[in-house]
């Protein structure tokens, strides 16, 4: 299925302001375009509304180990999800014929990956489910791993979401295009201690007064570019080399943020350049993805006094993400 990652819904905001300054218009136009701004399923995603859950009153306990989320996504009864994943489109016979000649064409995925991979496309069929005590205790961590602040008596909707670039007061329709799997990547990013420098400095930005973007929202743009790399086989290689499909689509994940923080931070740019700058990664990791895969470590490994520019993406300008 080839879509874009990002569209645009609704008519655009009207209405009038006297003697608005101009630099205050721009930034309310630019923060109406990414209001309208929805991520696109990448696979067929039938599920309705999201659930409206009653406040819980209650205390709900973080999660310090992503191995207990790991634990918990790994033993999930996926059958149905699986049921509903579109199957990949079968290859012409001279595809299939130039998959045998060594370094030509998308690379077959091994056979006791295909398994986990179908996985990955059922968790983003998941939906947030109100009544799982486990997925609150999911979004109470990250709260939590971005604030550092426990959420009053965790009342599940309200405007403290936005605090961490949820969109709405229920963040489980910002999760409606890509499932489950947009808060299992966004749980390892924040809970994964090799990436402690990078999420913090993508968080500070998200938070500046000229540059700030909502993170959690931006971070399912990201899953869905790996739910599109993951489907269009592009992947396949380097799943074949580290044998194993969720580390590797997580550390994908931290490397797209990345490449998507190095270009906001040099760039200077707002919320207003959101669609334009995802749309030019997810073309960069189509075309070019071997040079995107690794940065976020290497990133890290430079400690506290990283160089930006060094592991700079350079993109093309192809155009407007609502052509």
């Amino acid at each position: 299925m080839n879509c874009l990652v990002l569209t645009m819904i609704g008519p655009p905001c009207s209405g009038t302001q006297k003697d608005e300054d101009p630099e205050n218009k721009d930034l309310h136009e630019a923060q109406s375009q990414w209001d309208r701004i929805n991520v696109i399923p990448i696979i067929d995603l039938t599920g309705g509304e999201s659930f409206k859950s009653p406040l819980l009153a209650r205390e709900i306990s973080v999660i310090d180990d992503f191995e207990l989320v790991n634990h918990y996504f790994c033993n999930l009864n996926l059958s149905s999800e699986l049921l509903r994943i579109k199957p990949i489109k079968r290859k012409s016979l001279f595809a299939q014929l130039i998959e045998f000649i060594p370094l030509c064409g998308p690379v077959k995925l091994g056979r006791d990956l295909v398994g986990a991979r179908d996985r990955v496309f059922a968790m983003a069929l998941l939906p947030f489910n109100h009544q799982e005590t486990i997925h609150h205790r999911f979004l109470a961590t990250i709260y939590f791993k971005l604030t550092k602040q426990p959420i009053p008596s965790y009342n599940f909707c309200g405007n403290h979401w936005e605090n961490v670039g949820f969109q709405g007061t229920d963040p489980a329709t910002d999760l409606r295009g890509v499932g489950m799997l947009g808060l299992y990547q966004l749980l390892y990013f924040v809970l994964t201690p090799e990436y402690y420098h990078l999420l913090g400095d993508i968080h500070q930005i998200s938070l500046d007064p000229i540059q700030n973007f909502p993170f959690a929202a931006m971070s399912t743009n990201i899953t869905a570019i790996v739910l599109q790399i993951l489907r269009s086989s592009k992947l396949n290689r380097h799943l074949n080399k580290r044998r194993e499909v969720f580390t590797t689509i997580n550390d994908l994940y931290c490397d797209l943020y990345l490449c998507l923080f190095l270009r906001w931070k040099k760039e200077k740019k707002t919320i207003r350049d959101a669609g334009y700058v995802l749309k030019e990664i997810r073309q960069m990791a189509k075309e070019n993805l071997k040079s995107i895969i690794g940065k976020a470590r290497k990133y890290e490994s430079n400690g506290e006094e990283r160089d930006m520019s060094d592991g700079l993406v350079q993109f093309t300008d192809i155009g407007n993400v609502f052509d």
